[in-house]
């Protein structure tokens, strides 16, 4: 087998364990193997690591059919974030453009959607959560990152409605239950109806305890002498 089976065989591989560990779309997987392979033949991919640019090749094909997926998703233990990014950032200025593709940006309601119908929130609640995300400027995060905020959108959705909890919501969404919390008030504090007052952490004065002067204690040894008198 050649070198360019093999790497191509490879490739494959990888793009499979992602779309049955992700459920991405085969249309995506299929995408992704096009810009691998445009990436092999362009040589920019020599010397580097087959897997980090499959993985790239894939965040650029599911930002092409808008299909939620973030770097933090590909990661491994082996393969850092930003090594992503790099490798994502090489394909998006030297390879999509040759494609005629452009990656652009996956709406913030796809991610929305993907986690709600991990969660088994129905469609009633899904509008509510949304509308949370307007209230910050028609659901623009302005580059926040949008797992986090959408988990406090559907975090404050279902709040008296559902019986999730932060710790179900916060691992259907793939973060921690910190995240979460410190996002809910991130989301509560750019919202400006009353209703989202009551998400506000409100800062409490610090009260200093006033403690009680020590008494002086006198030695039980101690002799007391009276005074001389002139006689």
């Amino acid at each position: 087998m050649c070198d360019k089976a093999r790497t191509r065989r490879v490739a494959n591989k990888v793009l499979l364990d992602l779309v049955s560990a992700l459920e991405i779309p085969v249309v995506v997987k299929d995408t992704a193997l096009r810009i691998f392979i445009e990436c092999k033949r362009a040589h920019i991919m020599r010397g580097h690591s087959i897997d980090a640019t499959v993985r790239a090749s894939m965040i650029a094909a599911a930002r092409i059919y808008k299909f939620p997926l973030v770097f933090d998703d590909l990661a491994s233990e082996n393969l850092s974030k930003n090594k992503i990014i790099h490798y994502f950032k090489a394909i998006a200025s030297e390879i999509l453009p040759k494609l005629g593709i452009s990656p652009g940006k996956t709406p913030v309601r796809s991610f929305l959607v993907k986690y709600c119908e991990n969660l088994g929130i129905p469609s009633n609640i899904q509008v509510i959560a949304i509308d949370w995300l307007k209230e910050i400027g028609n659901g623009d995060l302005g580059g926040k990152d949008p797992k986090g905020m959408v988990a406090a959108a559907i975090y404050m959705a279902t709040r008296g409605v559902s019986r999730l909890t932060q710790d179900q919501i916060s691992e259907g969404c793939g973060i921690s239950s910190v995240t979460l919390r410190r996002y809910t008030r991130q989301l509560a504090g750019d919202a400006d109806a009353p209703y989202y007052q009551q998400f506000k952490r409100v800062e409490k004065p610090v009260s200093r305890k006033k403690w009680p002067r020590r008494k002086r204690k006198t030695s039980s040894n101690t002799v007391l002498v009276e005074p001389k008198t002139n006689e």
